[in-house]
């Protein structure tokens, strides 16, 4: 096994990471770097679509010259959530690839909507696979998306099934009994594996801290604290987070809804 750590380390956005074996390869989250997309679209507000070239050129998108040689062993692009730094190139470097786009429900369905937000297509097969669930891909390996907690449903940590063993890939995930939204991490299915894994590759932030990541209801209580604040009772609120950040949209939601106030959701991607 080789793995290539094409982009996204040390950076959020533009994940990207390819599995190589001896017939055939996996590439798992083609990402975006919003700074960059953002900053170019400024520049060129008139371009309805962009090309994936062009994406790489600026550093919007994983650069895929380094796995250029083995482009035609990937037998599968496998997303493991929908937050754009892990989803959002896929609609203009998938076709690159000739391979189906594996991944959840839910993810699939973020996927088919930032194709039409960029006015792209989506020429590969998409496949979707519920957590807790394998996919058998060839002879060589078996995709298994295992449930992870994280501010977004369904993300998945991406077990691959070899000969040799197993490798897992986890991308954004935290240990949370309560998070929010979607399930928590499934630790008695990553237990089972203890023994038969050969490399785990941690792409998350704050992989190398030695601290918990609070859980949502942490963040819950806090905002409910400032929300209920009697200086604040007669005036407007506004509370600013990522538009994929689901986990805390609820949050302020359900926070709001209690307090009776009225909701209004605006923004870039909201």
């Amino acid at each position: 096994m080789k793995i290539h750590a094409v982009g996204g380390y040390g950076l959020v956005g533009r994940n990207m990471t390819v599995y190589e074996m001896e017939k055939s390869a996996v590439a798992i989250d083609i990402g975006l770097h919003l700074d960059n997309y953002i900053a170019y679209q400024e520049v060129e507000p008139e371009k309805e679509f962009i090309e994936g070239a062009v994406l790489e050129k600026i550093g919007a998108v994983p650069n895929l010259e380094p796995i250029r040689g083995i482009v035609g062993k990937v037998k599968a692009i496998v997303i493991t959530h929908g937050h754009l730094d892990h989803i959002g190139g896929v609609q203009f470097l998938e076709r690159n690839f000739k391979a189906p786009i594996i991944c959840t429900p839910f993810t699939a369905a973020i996927l088919r909507t930032l194709a039409k937000d960029t006015k792209t297509r989506i020429r590969n097969k998409i496949v979707e696979v519920k957590q807790g669930e394998k996919h058998k891909l060839n002879d060589e390996v078996t995709l298994e998306f295992i449930a992870a907690a994280h501010s977004i449903p369904e993300t998945s940590i991406i077990a691959l099934h070899t000969k040799e063993g197993v490798y897992l890939h986890a991308t954004d995930f935290k240990f949370d009994d309560h998070p929010g939204v979607g399930a928590k991490t499934d630790v008695r299915r990553l237990s089972q594996l203890n023994g038969k894994v050969k490399a785990v590759v941690l792409d998350t932030l704050n992989a190398d801290s030695e601290t918990k990541t609070p859980s949502e209801n942490v963040a819950k209580e806090m905002l409910r604290d400032v929300m209920l604040h009697k200086e604040l009772s007669d005036k407007g609120i506004i509370v600013s987070t990522f538009s994929s950040h689901i986990a805390r949209l609820r949050t302020i939601y359900s926070v709001a809804y209690k307090m009776k106030r009225k909701i209004v959701f605006i923004g870039r991607s909201l």
